[in-house]
């Protein structure tokens, strides 16, 4: 850490150079307030990765949230009848003409 408070302080003073003549005194505060500026530096890369890892989740869950519905719903429209009745009768069932189906979206297809 030194070394690139050193490299930063100096690349700072290169573009304002009316500054150069506070450099030692930079230098001896770098020194004595080290601890605190360990601290500091290592509080702000746990934000950083915290940032970074909740980015990457929210990116996570919305690919899981598209796979889920691309497999729940198998196509571009889906067609469900739901039925709320306690017991289940095979002869109630509902069939969809899918060749009639077909044919309507072949047409309405841009």
């Amino acid at each position: 850490m030194p070394f690139l408070e050193i490299w930063l302080l100096d690349f700072f003073l290169f573009l304002s150079p009316k500054d150069k003549k506070m450099r030692e005194i930079v230098v001896k505060n770098f020194e004595t307030h080290g601890n605190k500026n360990l601290k500091a530096s290592m509080m702000f890369m746990v934000t950083l990765a915290f940032l970074v890892f909740t980015g990457a989740n929210f990116l996570q869950i919305e690919f899981f949230l598209v796979s889920i519905s691309k497999f729940l719903a198998g196509a571009n429209i889906v067609a469900q009848k739901l039925d709320f009745s306690s017991d289940f009768d095979v002869s109630q069932t509902v069939t969809l003409d899918e060749i009639k189906i077909k044919g309507f979206l072949d047409k309405k297809m841009i």
